[in-house]
């Protein structure tokens, strides 16, 4: 389901998406709210890898499951299916963690992403 992105390391503590981990994975809960007029595509960025999570419709809520073994930095990549499209910040997550994203109507001004 992911492909690799960037260089063809897995970096510093392997790539999460990978399953070959000691640890068992634990999903990480990602609750979405699209409040966009538009389909928004979901990809999860972490450790050079990106993997697609799903699509969430427009106005409309879904909650997405990662497979994660431990703790490293993750990115949200969000397509708006005929609109712009960005990447969240950085951020430390846990096995187990629950996220919330919430996709502005305005999405060029939600301040979301970088």
């Amino acid at each position: 389901m992911g492909r690799p992105i960037g260089g063809g390391g897995t970096g510093v503590g392997g790539d999460p998406f990978s399953g070959r981990s000691t640890p068992a994975p634990e999903d990480i809960e990602l609750q979405v709210r699209n409040l966009n007029f538009n389909d928004a595509r979901l990809y999860a960025v972490s450790g050079g890898a990106r993997r697609r999570l799903g699509q969430v419709s427009a106005l409309s809520d879904q909650t997405l499951k990662i497979p994660w073994a431990f703790t490293d930095r993750l990115r949200i990549e969000i397509d708006l299916v005929t609109g712009g499209r960005c990447v969240t910040r950085e951020f430390m997550v846990d096995p187990g963690e629950i996220l919330l994203l919430q996709i502005e109507s305005r999405f060029d001004g939600s301040g979301l992403c970088r």
